[in-house]
């Protein structure tokens, strides 16, 4: 395993809508005291007026996306704008990840934790996975998923498969980890998978 940072094991968590990505970060910040790192908070914060990515979505979206109070930026504003422009989701992409990224970066490097969990539903498609030192799949069955997203959110299923047709496949997912936990039927057992393999990354250091 080649370390991106000394002293410090990064683990990258993805996975579709509705696989746990949550329940395992919890778990791993509660056993090993990690520290987490969001990225789709982070993209967020970067969104609001000051932030990195304000600007340039102004620039490139213009004002309409701006809430009414003519200050912050309506996600929901900008989702339409980018859904009605030509490449609308490359360009939004373009300009937040590599700024996302490089929040990541410097929260790494300033952080004291040896484990830290960077969580990112994008984190293969946006290049965040390549600045961590293991990347873990949550996998779930798509039926569980969809109950799970069911459960916790009151969306209509149209939505939910609008969704999850928009993400990668389970396959996609695969080939861009490491390693895969498998979280589905109620059971716990990817507890001790998970265990395991910080073990091995700890043997690794």
């Amino acid at each position: 395993m080649k370390k991106r940072f000394e002293n410090k094991t990064i683990i990258g968590l993805t996975g579709g809508a509705g696989s746990g990505k949550s329940s395992v970060a919890d778990y791993l910040i509660k056993k090993y005291d990690a520290e987490f790192i969001h990225c789709d908070e982070i993209a967020h914060e970067l969104m609001a007026p000051g932030g990195a990515t304000y600007e340039p979505l102004l620039k490139e979206y213009g004002r309409d996306i701006l809430e009414d109070d003519g200050c912050e930026i309506s996600r929901q504003k900008l989702t339409k704008a980018v859904k009605d422009s030509e490449g609308g989701f490359e360009r939004l992409n373009g300009i937040t990840h590599p700024l996302v990224i490089e929040e990541v970066k410097k929260r790494l490097e300033t952080s004291s934790h040896p484990l830290i969990i960077v969580e990112a539903a994008l984190l293969i498609e946006s290049g965040i996975g390549k600045i961590c030192d293991d990347v873990w799949f949550v996998y779930a069955f798509k039926e569980e998923r969809i109950g799970r997203i069911k459960a916790s959110r009151d969306w209509p299923e149209e939505k939910i498969q609008a969704i999850l047709n928009n993400q990668l496949s389970d396959d996609d997912f695969r080939a861009g980890s490491d390693f895969v936990l498998e979280n589905h039927n109620g059971s716990e057992s990817w507890k001790k998978e998970a265990d395991d393999r910080i073990m091995l990354l700890d043997s690794l250091r």
